[in-house]
């Protein structure tokens, strides 16, 4: 097993080594020094290495008036291993120190780094240290690997740091993949510290910081293709640019990067200043994320974006971000066209303005008319706090998990919200949604507002819980949709905003207005008010802005409220767009004073008002729904409509059957009915 000094030279077993009056001492009495492979090079030249213990290394080519050999002239050979010469052995494994470079954090080792890239064959090491990079221009990477097809930098962890130089100014990035004549078949980076040091290298203004990218490491500008790009168990600091890792395509598709247990620590933005940030970005036909973590300097700084995916067969699991603006883009964006088979899984999100966004958008009019097939978005943790939300928004905000529409977007299949919690902080004093130019949004939101032709196919919202979600806890509205499946899902005091100007779609907690291309399944919700005196209009709201016959099926959700609540600001239990709006609800109510769907179909449809005994069911083309229920006297409060019955709880001989409604009202006028024998 090779051995290390701190300096990071190569530790060998004691040898013997020709003095200079011609005397080799004897086996004992070595001097027990450890030579280091630089040191032994220079003292005991070539030769001398045919000396280790163990029969590792033999002189076969040397001439014995030679003094040294080249590396060239000395071979190598394990037991039962294959002859090498020590030039090609070394070559396996090239520390930056052996090309000059310090690591003292104040020596400029940007050239000695360089260096080693372009001399080494396959690996570089970074021993301990802390190496000072700087930019020759600002267009330009500070370090380049240039047309390698395998390649790899390593170091020591926490130890090994790569430092932009105090004062650098603008720069492209700190490591670049510039191929272009050769295919990058493999990238690993691993067990370094990156550092951008944006405390000692402040640019004059937001223009300045958009300029260039200012990239940890990217393939940005090589235009060739790459196979592997492999980044694990690094650390970046003080991250400020516009991409962090940013690996798009060249002439090719990327085929796979995996970034796994790194970690981004006081990233910011421009200071104070809001422009587009994603810090890892790639397009590929493979990637994983997967267990790293990305930390905000503070909510005032907080980037931009944490990840941005261009890529088909993707995971992103296991991550967590906090203090930035937007958690992750999950895109259905890729120069090849529909991007397949992404999985989004227990990521834990906080953020001041969106948690996870969901692109499916063309970048040319030749790509695909459908962004993404088969998404899963599931079990992940989105913590919102827009009162920390300290920039300008023109799209939108608010949003947990959303489909983003836009000028350039197109259809989607197969996508799946599942099993995520959504918290938002309550609004207290000032409400944080007016900070947002867009007003429709909600925790689990599509809203199309570009291409409204768009069909989304087979989207399924089961078993989330959102919490304090000031508008819409499940919200979609515009586009096509086929397929929609809304159930299982926990929405506790959503639609409570104090804003005065919110819109009215801001007042339900779960908005429905798509045109349908089939019929919509809304089953098996709970929705909760907790308030004593709730501000909602409606509990679900429905609307098929196509006029079609498919039918909204409003089957055994949950409409919860608290004991004394005073209901007067809710309006329905489900309000409609009109009422030849096609609907089908069955379940139970809590309150006869709420009104019940105001429809002329949905004939069949049959509602419990809980603790009353009384059913509501729709049996004709009125928009009124027939309740009857059983009791000793006729209502005393309540609205009722004609043809409402009370049942006799006690009929009795010479009595009747029990009371009906002749005249609407609350109560309305009520009569006998059914006269009994004496």
């Amino acid at each position: 097993m090779k051995r290390y000094n701190q300096s990071g030279d190569m530790l060998l077993p004691e040898i013997a080594v020709e003095s200079p009056n011609g005397t080799v001492p004897a086996p004992g009495e070595a001097t027990g020094s450890r030579l280091g492979r630089r040191k032994l090079l220079a003292t005991a030249g070539l030769a001398g290495v045919a000396a280790v213990a163990g029969g590792l290394f033999n002189l076969t080519q040397v001439h014995a008036d030679k003094k040294k050999a080249s590396s060239a002239d000395v071979i190598c050979q394990y037991p039962g291993g294959t002859i090498r010469t020590v030039s090609d052995k070394l070559a396996e494994s090239v520390s930056v120190k052996d090309f000059g470079a310090v690591g003292d954090g104040t020596t400029d080792d940007t050239a000695a780094i360089q260096q080693a890239f372009q001399e080494a064959d396959g690996a570089v090491f970074f021993p301990a240290g802390t190496y000072i990079v700087s930019p020759s221009a600002s267009s330009a990477y500070m370090l380049s690997i240039v047309n390698r097809s395998s390649f790899s930098i390593y170091g020591e962890g926490v130890s090994s740091v790569i430092k932009v130089k105090d004062g650098a100014g603008n720069y492209k990035g700190m490591i670049g993949l510039a191929n272009s004549t050769v295919d990058l078949a493999h990238f690993h980076a691993e067990s370094l510290v990156f550092d951008h040091n944006r405390h000692n290298n402040v640019l004059a203004s937001v223009t300045d910081y958009q300029a260039q990218l200012r990239s940890s490491i990217s393939n940005y500008s090589s235009t060739a293709g790459y196979g592997q790009i492999i980044v694990t168990d690094c650390t970046f600091l003080n991250a400020d640019g516009v991409v962090s890792l940013y690996f798009p395509k060249g002439v090719n598709e990327g085929k796979l990067v995996r970034i796994t247990n790194c970690s981004w620590i006081g990233a910011a933005n421009a200071n104070g200043s809001d422009f587009d940030q994603s810090f890892i970005n790639a397009t590929c036909d493979q990637l994983l994320l997967s267990g790293c973590s990305f930390e905000g300097a503070d909510w005032p700084l907080a980037p931009r974006t944490a990840i941005e995916t261009h890529a088909s067969h993707c995971v992103v699991t296991g991550n967590v971000i906090s203090r930035f603006q937007i958690g992750m883009n999950l895109t259905g964006i890729a120069q090849s066209g529909t991007t397949l088979n992404q999985v989004c899984s227990g990521n834990t999100v906080h953020t001041s303005r969106d948690g996870i966004l969901i692109w499916s958008q063309s970048l040319s009019p030749a790509n695909a008319t459908v962004g993404f097939k088969n998404m899963i978005v599931e079990g992940n943790t989105v913590d919102l706090n827009p009162y920390q939300y300290t920039f300008s928004s023109t799209v939108g905000g608010c949003r947990g998990i959303s489909i983003y529409g836009g000028a350039k977007s197109v259809a989607y299949e197969n996508l799946a919200v599942h099993g995520n919690v959504i918290r938002y902080e309550r609004e207290v004093g000032t409400p944080y949604i007016n900070k947002f130019a867009l007003k429709s949004f909600g925790a689990i939101s599509s809203y199309e507002n570009g291409n409204q032709t768009n069909l989304a196919s087979h989207f399924s919202i089961m078993n989330n819980k959102v919490v304090n979600c000031p508008a819409s806890g499940i919200f979609f509205d515009l586009g096509k949709v086929k397929g929609l499946v809304i159930s299982g899902n926990e929405l506790i005091d959503c639609g409570t905003t104090i804003s005065p100007t919110a819109q009215f779609s801001n007042k339900v907690p779960l908005y429905l207005s798509p045109s349908l291309e089939s019929d919509c399944h809304v089953q098996g919700n709970i929705v909760m008010q907790t308030d004593p005196a709730p501000t909602i209009g409606s509990f679900i709201y429905i609307r098929d802005r196509a006029g079609s016959n498919y039918v909204y099926k409003c089957l055994h959700n949950t409409f919860a409220l608290r004991d004394g609540v005073d209901p007067a600001n809710i309006a329905d239990y489900v309000g409609m767009f009109n009422s030849a709006q096609r609907l089908w609800m069955e379940g139970t109510v809590p309150l006869g004073t709420i009104r019940l769907p105001a429809m002329t179909g949905g004939i069949g449809s049959r509602v419990a008002i809980v603790g009353s005994g009384i059913i509501a069911s729709k049996t004709g083309a009125s928009v009124w729904w027939s309740k009857e229920g059983w009791g000793t006297a006729p209502p005393a409060a309540g609205l009722w409509n004609p043809g409402d019955v009370i049942h006799h709880a006690a009929p009795a001989v010479a009595g009747h059957m029990g009371w009906v409604c002749v005249e609407a009202g609350s109560p309305g006028t009520w009569k006998t009915w059914g006269a009994i024998e004496s």
